[in-house]
């Protein structure tokens, strides 16, 4: 399984869990450089109801931009929001 294939598998999986609420995918934009986050739902209390616990998220993914744009058509394919961001830095 290749790399683009394994994230949009690992994206869909994160969709349908019940025990975290996934809001979507930010990718970060840096010249050829890209860094895939997937977003949670901060509010949610998803352990037993323990108000002190810290889930883990998933660790970013980097990419490459032609991988972001496969990930992107296989995103807007299923429906799952996403969002670019291009900030600069000083």
């Amino acid at each position: 399984m290749d790399k683009v294939e394994r994230i949009i598998k690992t994206i869909k999986a994160e969709k349908n869990r019940t025990d975290k609420h996934f809001k979507g995918i930010e990718f970060n934009i840096r010249q050829n450089e890209v860094v895939m986050i997937f977003d949670y739902d901060e509010t949610v209390n998803n352990v037993k109801q323990d108000p002190h616990y810290i889930k883990h998220n998933k660790d970013p993914e980097w990419l490459t931009l032609e991988e972001l744009e496969k990930i992107q058509q296989a995103l807007h394919e299923q429906n799952i929001h996403f969002i670019e961001r291009r900030d600069e830095f000083m």
